[in-house]
């Protein structure tokens, strides 16, 4: 029997606490909808004051996805952390939405469990993923170009956004950046902490991106670098992007040399 994880996440530290800026750690997995899990984390920044939150979005069915993981340093409690919501024999999808060491990290030692799972990164050329029972999971991944008319997320290439349609379920960066503390909800992060976070995303938001995801009516709104946004947090969050975007000066140095991209998919 899998244990069940609480149902109503909450930031890792009580209001008040001070900064968390070291110790990497791998957190209780919390449930976001029905078979749906997020195992969070924290990954700092030495001496920098701030770090980033981790997610690794755990989607089951007749068989399971998994998808993102964590830096490689977390190997044996990000195992222990997602085997304790899955059998390996059950995990058939294996994602990384970048290529990078933050969330592949950690992407091989899973696979090296799991042998008859699939990997999917970037550039692989998947785009459905099948959970059975006719539920899929959807990888939308940028074209060369972006078409006139672009339907969906449309990340920068290199990029990709996970959707889960029956549980109204929308995986991106798009409400991700380092933070000072551990978090996982946005209910705990303040406006201006939250806006200067996504002010430090590692990319970019494309045109209309976030009108196009509001646009998806969402329940939850995860990422694999930052907190989850539901209910009236995800109108919240999406308006604070916006303002973040606006007042983007640059992507972070820290953040760009953390994010390089040298993670491959196993041969």
């Amino acid at each position: 029997m899998l244990p069940t994880p609480p149902s109503s996440p909450v930031s890792p530290l009580p209001p008040g606490e001070p900064a968390a800026t070291t110790g990497s750690t791998v957190g209780e997995a919390f449930a976001i909808a029905p078979d749906t899990y997020v195992v969070p984390g924290w990954w700092p920044f030495p001496g920098a004051g701030r770090g980033l939150p981790l997610g690794t979005l755990v989607v089951r069915g007749r068989a399971t996805a998994v998808v993102d993981s964590a830096p490689a340093l977390l190997e044996d409690d990000w195992l222990a952390a997602v085997l304790a919501l899955v059998d390996p024999d059950e995990v058939r999808w294996i994602v990384a939405t970048a290529p990078d060491g933050v969330r592949a990290g950690c992407i091989g030692a899973l696979h090296a469990l799991a042998p008859r799972a699939t990997v999917v990164v970037p550039g692989s050329g998947c785009t459905q993923v099948d959970l059975g029972g006719g539920q899929v999971v959807l990888i939308h991944e940028a074209p060369p170009a972006p078409p006139p008319d672009p339907v969906g997320p449309c990340p920068v290439p290199g990029q990709l956004v996970v959707e889960v349609p029956e549980r109204g379920l929308l995986w991106t960066d798009l409400v991700g950046g380092p933070l000072a503390r551990p978090a996982r909800d946005v209910t705990t992060v303040a406006d201006d902490d939250l806006v200067a976070a996504l002010a430090q995303r590692p990319r970019r938001l494309v045109a209309d991106e976030v009108a196009r995801t509001a646009a998806l009516g969402l329940r939850v709104l995860g990422s694999p670098i930052g907190p989850i946004a539901r209910g009236a947090g995800l109108d919240r969050v999406l308006a604070l992007a916006a303002r973040a975007e606006a007042g983007r000066t640059g992507p972070d140095p820290t953040l760009a040399a953390l994010l390089d991209p040298t993670i491959r998919a196993p041969s």
